[in-house]
């Protein structure tokens, strides 16, 4: 009985504990400034991948000529 006690304990805390941390990790991310540290944090990961993302998809630029052909004439 006394090893019941001991585990139903336990459990009891583990359980709040986690609760508790939980509540705590929600509220830690809702404040402004962590909000904007995560932001961040993705743009400085993310953008890497999107540029060579974006590098793939675009087409070539073709080069601008050197010279041109001749005047076509206008007939009025």
């Amino acid at each position: 009985m006394k090893v019941l006690k001991i585990v139903a304990i336990t459990s009891i805390a583990f359980n709040i504990s986690i609760i508790g941390g939980t509540i705590g990790a929600y509220f830690y991310v809702q404040t402004p400034a962590v909000q904007e540290k995560i932001k961040k944090a993705l743009i400085k990961k993310l953008t890497p991948n999107i540029e060579s993302q974006i590098g793939k998809s675009m087409p070539a630029i073709p080069e601008i000529p050197d010279f041109t052909g001749g005047v076509t004439p206008l007939k009025f």
